[in-house]
């Protein structure tokens, strides 16, 4: 079935890609028990949405490397610019037989990332008590449509390659203590 947005805008200004996004991790996860998947959706005239596998946290972290691979029309603006089109996650904790609790949200703009080729980044959750991280691989392919389009600029988004992972932290290596032997020179 079609949209209504065919309608009202003309072949010339659709742009279809393969959307590649590859969910690899959580980390920094302040729960110690419980079930976690992500529910997505590509806000885009085309709507495509889903769930992860639900996965068990083990040391504060969470892995599903599950790749959704979806088609995704965008339009370009009549500035020449391809228009917003959001890919929205929601990762959720399930517990029992409790209803599930969100943990935290990322939006990320996927007319961004239209000629970055294949980028990986960890983002950190908004809406979210938390630090935990996401770490996410998004791979963007034209296949249709008019490939003279602007990108908008990146957002700074939430990166965080500086935040550190404490599920990754080791024992703290012990410190050897050296005699050090000084000499003194007097110069005369």
């Amino acid at each position: 079935m079609q949209s209504l947005y065919h309608w009202f805008v003309s072949k010339q200004r659709l742009v279809t890609f393969d959307v590649r996004v590859t969910l690899h991790e959580i980390v920094n996860v302040p729960l110690v028990s419980g079930r976690f998947y992500v529910k997505w959706r590509i806000k885009c005239p085309n709507s495509p949405s889903g769930y992860t596998m639900k996965t068990p946290i083990a040391e504060h972290r969470v892995t599903w490397e599950e790749v959704l691979s979806k088609k995704v029309e965008m339009v370009i603006g009549k500035d020449g610019v391809l228009s917003p089109c959001e890919l929205q996650l929601w990762v959720r904790q399930e517990m029992n037989q409790e209803k599930p609790r969100n943990l935290g949200v990322l939006n990320i703009n996927l007319a961004e990332y239209a000629r970055e080729g294949l980028t990986t980044h960890r983002y950190l959750l908004q809406e979210s008590k938390s630090n935990s991280t996401i770490k996410i691989t998004l791979r963007m392919k034209q296949t249709d449509g008019d490939d003279k389009y602007k990108t908008p600029p990146l957002t700074k988004q939430q990166l965080t390659s500086a935040m550190p992972d404490i599920s990754r932290r080791t024992k703290p290596a012990r410190l050897k203590t050296r005699k050090l032997m000084c000499q003194v020179h007097i110069l005369k």
